[in-house]
């Protein structure tokens, strides 16, 4: 088993601050438009592109907003001097992954400063905050009752429904979660089985091979599951576990005892081996817990991710286009069907794009017009 890749995965974070009368303006007339077209508007403020989507949320946000694969999701109140909490962000795991705590923060702070958003003066309050270890271990299998913890906590555990041909093991565990947010948790889960299910995930795939190579490991085909399982370890500290337990509110304070919430967690939820000690409490750590713990002890909150943003952005598009081709093939394959039911017509393809070829013919504009709305809808990939 070896480690080949650690950083932060998530953040939550509260502003006290209000939103400024032109910005407002800006998010309401979005938001209009947004319900009209039945999806998120780009905006363009203080230099930050934003899709604004056609509703808020919970907790009196009227506005909620994504700045991208390598932002955030962002939550805004109208202005209200009688409620001063009025911005939310949601850190992406890839922005965590790509600049590290330190480069969110800054990120965080320069947007709001762009967006022109009026803040106190020691402003913030850290909602939540996860940190995550990625080990290559083919031959580890997962064992919800090795887990020992507090008598307390819960635990939730999750097999796969299909059998896993690839490798000949069914039912085989590839998640196990301790604890439940906003305080404490704990989840070990198959990364890389989540990586090819999920398409836009696979730039983890990009980021994995960066960081072996850092690490001076040798490559990996990830094409073979036999020989590279992704297992991750990954600690998460809510709200009530931040304030109540560590007394962490602000930057400084997350900083100071950021390895402390993530050793407790690993002391409190602990993978083990076996033994014949009737007292669980007494079984040896799991070698994948030591790695963990490895890590963890090295946290730098300076660090940045493996792969510069180009690369990670880069990565995205191509697991876009991958879904996108996934989709036109797959709807290509049943037009020939139902316009075809009998038999192969002589010119597959040609009829398979018919519809295409017709719309750019019988509209130019309205088709440009088309091509234009998805630019918009991409627009973070630039």
């Amino acid at each position: 088993m070896k480690v080949i890749y650690s950083g932060f995965d998530n953040l939550d974070v509260a502003y006290q601050g209000q939103i400024s009368e032109g910005f407002l303006e800006c998010l309401e007339q979005a938001q209009q438009r947004a319900i009209s077209a039945r999806e998120p508007a780009l905006i363009e403020y203080g230099g930050k592109r934003l899709h604004v989507t056609e509703s808020g949320a919970r907790g009196g946000y009227a506005f909620r907003c994504d700045t991208g694969p390598l932002g955030a999701t962002w939550f805004f109140k109208r202005p209200n001097a009688s409620d001063p909490w009025g911005i939310r962000i949601s850190a992406k795991s890839l922005m965590l992954a790509t600049y590290g705590l330190q480069g969110a923060r800054e990120r965080i702070e320069d947007t709001l400063k762009a967006l022109g958003c009026l803040l106190a003066v020691r402003p913030e309050s850290i909602g939540r905050v996860d940190f995550a270890v990625d080990v290559l271990a083919p031959d580890f299998d997962l064992h919800p009752d090795n887990f020992v913890m507090h008598s307390r906590s819960t635990r939730a555990d999750h097999r796969e429904v299909e059998v896993v041909r690839s490798h000949g093991r069914s039912g085989r565990y590839t998640s196990v979660t301790v604890g439940k947010m906003p305080g404490r948790q704990v989840i070990v889960y198959d990364k890389r089985l989540e990586a090819f299910q999920k398409p836009e995930k696979k730039v983890w795939l990009e980021i994995w091979r960066r960081s072996i190579g850092e690490r001076g490991l040798p490559p990996i085909d990830f094409s073979d599951p036999l020989t590279s399982t992704i297992w991750r370890i990954e600690t998460r500290a809510g709200k009530s576990c931040l304030k109540d337990q560590h007394k962490v509110t602000t930057w400084e304070e997350l900083t100071t005892a950021a390895p402390t919430i993530f050793e407790q967690a690993l002391d409190r939820t602990r993978y083990c081996t076996p033994a014949t000690d009737t007292n669980r409490s007494r079984w040896p750590e799991h070698a994948l817990w030591a790695l963990a713990r490895s890590e963890v002890a090295a946290l730098d909150l300076q660090s940045v991710g493996p792969l510069p943003e180009e690369m990670v952005s880069d990565a995205c598009r191509r697991a876009q286009l991958e879904i996108i081709d996934q989709q036109l093939v797959g709807l290509a394959a049943t037009r020939l069907a139902l316009v075809s039911p009998l038999c192969m017509p002589t010119d597959p393809l040609l009829q398979a794009v018919q519809p295409v070829h017709q719309a750019f013919q019988r509209d130019r504009k309205k088709f440009s017009e088309r091509v234009d709305r998805a630019r918009d809808r991409y627009a973070h990939f630039d």
